[in-house]
């Protein structure tokens, strides 16, 4: 997961991250945070975001072991 966080915030690819790079990647992030608006970031805010990326993690869990099973399926009937 660091690797993909770090790809995300070397736009120019040169396999490091400026502190241009940082700062606009999390400025980015704040926004994302900052749901209404308000250029503060509050707690339940934080539990938001920490939720919904929970949800994403079981939802693509689900989707390889959906997969998964697909595929053993594939192999039983051939």
């Amino acid at each position: 997961m660091a690797g993909e966080h770090f790809k995300k915030m070397d736009t120019n690819d040169d396999k490091k991250v400026s502190k241009e790079e940082w700062q606009k990647f999390h400025d980015g992030f704040f926004q994302e945070l900052d749901k209404d608006g308000d250029g503060s970031v509050s707690l339940e805010e934080l539990k938001e975001k920490r939720m919904d990326q929970k949800e994403k993690m079981k939802d693509k869990a689900k989707e390889k072991k959906k997969q998964g099973k697909e595929k053993d399926q594939t192999k039983d009937s051939e």
